[in-house]
């Protein structure tokens, strides 16, 4: 009986797409170093714009709220004028500083607010959303990591 031998050719496509496969498997590096920072620039810009940056403006608190808004938080950023900002807490939060949560794995990153910090956080969000991003935002954060994953470039 004759023996067969079997040989595999690493051609430059076997190559490229093995580099692919490993890159992403393990893209957690990728996210930390420059998809979070990018969801921390939107989110500053979201909270600067009252949501406009986002396509669609916050609705605005009830003229009787506004009134004791301005008063209560005179002496916080935004004086009380600017809409989701009182102390300030849930935007920090949003934006990744204190109350904060960021969980990267090997394959994802999954951010969002820590209600043990900001118990509060849950309810704003129903009428002024600042979790979602519209899908300009989304190329922003997703084109890159693919570009990195395709071909290890990115940022």
């Amino acid at each position: 009986m004759a023996s067969v031998e079997i040989t595999k050719v690493k051609d430059g496509i076997t190559l490229s797409i093995d580099a692919m496969i490993t890159r992403g498997k393990s893209v957690s590096s990728f996210l930390n170093r420059a998809t979070y920072p990018v969801y921390q620039q939107l989110q500053i810009q979201r909270w600067e714009t009252e949501n406009a940056s986002e396509n669609e403006s916050w609705n605005p608190v009830k003229p009787d709220y506004a009134t004791i808004k301005r008063k209560r938080y005179a002496g916080f950023p935004g004086g009380g004028q600017k809409l989701m900002v009182a102390t300030s807490k849930l935007a920090f939060a949003a934006q990744g500083l204190a109350g904060a949560l960021k969980i990267v794995t090997e394959s994802s990153m999954t951010v969002g607010i820590d209600q043990g910090f900001i118990p509060y956080a849950k309810y704003p969000g129903a009428d002024r959303p600042y979790m979602s991003f519209s899908d300009d935002s989304i190329s922003k954060m997703t084109d890159p990591l693919v570009q990195y994953i395709m071909n290890g470039t990115g940022l």
